[in-house]
């Protein structure tokens, strides 16, 4: 007997069967100091650029040194990442992929930029907690003279 799963029409948590083309570009190792006005002017030779995003640390709020760059149309970015991929770009060499995911807003980066603290050598003590709501358990007394036999 075989076993066939009929399956029921798409679900539109599932994805769609033609990928869709990704705008944007992250650009990793950029200097700490560029600005979004200067990528944008660096990129938009290449195209229109719709916007520039670089993450800041949440804590610090220093570059975290790299960007994302959107265009308005698909071939503008991928010539950009074609074209600009392992080469200068204000001042410092590049690496270009497409971006896999959207801009994140910053309560979402402030998990991941938490301080990380570090664990100390000496190991944990273990607590443990009274329960006040019982008893305490009763001690047997010993005693020196009895003996049981």
């Amino acid at each position: 007997m075989s076993h066939s799963r009929s399956r029921s029409p798409r679900s539109p948590r599932e994805k769609s069967p033609v990928p869709q083309k990704r705008t944007s570009l992250l650009v990793r190792n950029i200097d700490q100091q560029v600005k979004p006005d200067e990528l944008r002017e660096f990129f938009s030779k290449f195209g229109d650029v719709r916007d520039v995003y670089i993450p800041r640390d949440y804590y610090t709020q220093k570059s975290r040194g790299f960007c994302f760059v959107e265009f308005l149309k698909y071939d503008d970015a991928r010539e950009a990442l074609e074209k600009t991929d392992g080469n200068e770009v204000l001042g410092k060499t590049v690496k270009i992929v497409f971006a896999r995911e959207g801009r994140k807003a910053p309560h979402e980066m402030r998990k991941r930029d938490r301080p990380r603290h570090r664990r100390s050598s000496s190991p944990r003590r273990r607590h443990y907690r009274r329960s006040y709501s019982r008893t305490p358990p009763r001690y047997r007394r010993r005693d020196s003279h009895s003996s049981s036999r």
